[in-house]
């Protein structure tokens, strides 16, 4: 009735008149929730009325309000239900959370919480805020200029997280499960069967529930379920997997009537996820990522290693502890088994190629410690490249090249160089060799440089290698004939080898000079004064090296 018949210009004289005591003790002394509900109501107008009125007296009435209505109004419930009274209460104080001055409105939920069980009922607060924000909009901050920034919290998430961070980080936990347990109690999508009309009692229907099905849209359920799911994420680090699954199903199952809010909401399900991934301990992070890979949905499977990938590849020390490895391991036969899997779908191949890029990075971290763990991994990727007619000679090369350094460490290790070479292998690798002298693929400089960085040093430890005369002598023979090459540049390669080959051989040369003397004097007299100058200086050389003229 005041509401219904009053004027603004009555404000001041009424600001004077107006007694807070009156109204508290009339919920003392009624036990009808109606009656409290409307008390409530008229002390939240009366906070709209008199907004300027904000000084430390008008806060402590309001401290002393609560502190006596409070426990009026759980004393009165007990025979009925506490929770959706004390749910009214705190909607009161959530409708008008925006004539709250700033700088009063943590303060003032404080207290509220504070004479309230925060462990039970915490999660109303940022509930209630986000869905008063989902069927109004934003209400803190209107008016502000937008910042551009596309990531910037809206103020009343903002301010519902500022409430939860008031309590222990357990009791924040707490909230959070909550909260997403009443959001799995809500239905995916509004009946549009139920009767929009309410019965008179309409105020205790609405403000005893977080969210009433009864007055709002399908849109503004949606809008509320995202919301509450994007405040959560920060807090929320328990059961998560079985979160996500609400939203791949529906997604999944091509049904709905908002497909675009069901992208929207499995995307920051995934934000969820990195989240508490960011959060979790090793052991945790590890059981998790374990389940998730046997989990039936195959875009859940990709992003549990997609998550391992990202520790791996970015995060390598956070596997650090010796005890950290054995764990790891465990995660090997569940990536060979998606490895190996059969399927021509493009799901199935992008999983395959996920799963062996998060063996490559475990087998980087603990190959050399645990090589026979991943064997298996081997036998895999041998029989996929044999199996598949149409594998691309790029990858196949890849393999190979990968390979062949490990296959020829053993014997370089030991430094086995003697007999490395027998004869079969020198006489495949011989010819080939030497022809690379010819090859004048490239830029003059490139040519130069490759046969003076990889060809030349490559040829005098092949011979060593050798360890046969006979041997040495069919290579010192095919040099000399490269001597009689048209191209300058191979004569110059080929002199260039020759003395590489002395300064190896050194005096077992002595039973190749005579064979090589007749191709140095046609030297001495070349045409190109640059090979001439060459033989020279090789000739000089041979004369130090060997001790002979």
């Amino acid at each position: 009735m005041i509401k219904n018949r009053f004027r603004w210009s009555d404000s001041i004289k009424l600001a004077s008149e107006f007694n807070t005591g009156s109204i508290v003790q009339c919920i003392q002394v009624s036990n009808n929730p109606q009656t409290h509900h409307q008390a409530l109501l008229l002390l939240s107008f009366a906070a709209q009325l008199f907004p300027s009125q904000d000084d430390a007296y008008s806060f402590q009435v309001i401290v002393k309000t609560l502190k006596s209505v409070i426990p009026t109004l759980i004393e009165a419930s007990m025979e009925t239900a506490v929770e959706p009274v004390l749910t009214t209460v705190i909607h009161v104080f959530t409708d008008a959370l925006p004539e709250v001055p700033e700088h009063r409105r943590i303060p003032v939920f404080e207290k509220l919480f504070t004479t309230l069980d925060p462990v039970i009922y915490l999660w109303l607060a940022p509930t209630l805020i986000l869905s008063n924000m989902a069927t109004q909009g934003p209400r803190l901050g209107r008016g502000l200029v937008k910042d551009d920034g596309k990531d910037r919290v809206a103020p009343d998430v903002e301010f519902s997280l500022n409430v939860c961070h008031l309590y222990k980080p357990q009791v924040q936990l707490n909230a959070s499960i909550r909260m997403i347990e009443y959001l799995q109690s809500l239905p995916l999508e509004k009946d549009e069967r139920r009767c929009l009309t309410r019965n008179e009692n309409k105020d205790m229907t609405e403000g005893s529930a977080p969210f009433s099905l009864d007055v709002h849209s399908t849109r503004q359920l949606c809008h509320f379920k995202l919301l509450l799911l994007v405040e959560t994420a920060l807090d929320y680090t328990q059961s998560f997997s079985r979160q996500v699954d609400l939203p791949l199903k529906v997604t999944s199952a091509e049904q709905g009537p908002n497909p675009k809010f069901w992208r929207t909401l499995l995307h920051r399900s995934y934000d969820v996820i990195d989240r508490v991934n960011s959060l979790l301990p090793r052991s945790m992070f590890i059981s998790v990522v374990h389940t998730l890979l046997s989990h039936p949905i195959p875009s859940i499977r990709r992003r549990a290693m997609e998550l391992l990938s990202a520790k791996l590849q970015h995060q390598s020390n956070f596997f650090s502890l010796a005890h950290d490895q054995s764990i790891l391991l465990e995660l090997i036969p569940s990536l060979t088994a998606i490895a190996s899997g059969q399927g021509s779908s493009e799901e199935a191949a992008l999983n395959q190629q996920t799963a062996f890029f998060t063996l490559k990075l475990l087998c980087r971290c603990m190959g050399p410690s645990a090589s026979s763990s991943f064997r298996p991994v081997l036998d895999v990727i041998v029989e996929i490249i044999s199996l598949t007619k149409t594998t691309s000679y790029t990858v196949l090369a890849s393999f190979l090249q990968a390979l062949a350094p490990r296959a020829l460490s053993g014997p370089n290790a030991e430094g086995n160089t003697l007999m490395f070479l027998e004869y079969e292998r020198f006489e495949t690798l011989m010819e080939p060799l030497v022809d690379q002298f010819e090859n004048q693929l490239g830029e003059e400089n490139a040519v130069k440089l490759r046969v003076k960085e990889l060809l030349v040093p490559l040829l005098a430890p092949t011979a060593v290698a050798a360890s046969d005369d006979c041997l040495w002598k069919a290579l010192h023979y095919q040099l000399l004939l490269k001597t009689r090459d048209n191209s300058p540049h191979v004569r110059l390669g080929s002199l260039s080898a020759l003395s590489a080959l002395v300064e190896k051989l050194r005096e077992d040369y002595l039973a190749l000079l005579p064979e090589a003397i007749p191709f140095l004097a046609e030297l001495l007299e070349d045409d190109v004064n640059e090979v001439e100058v060459a033989a020279q200086t090789t000739i000089a050389n041979m004369e130090n090296m060997l001790g002979e003229p």
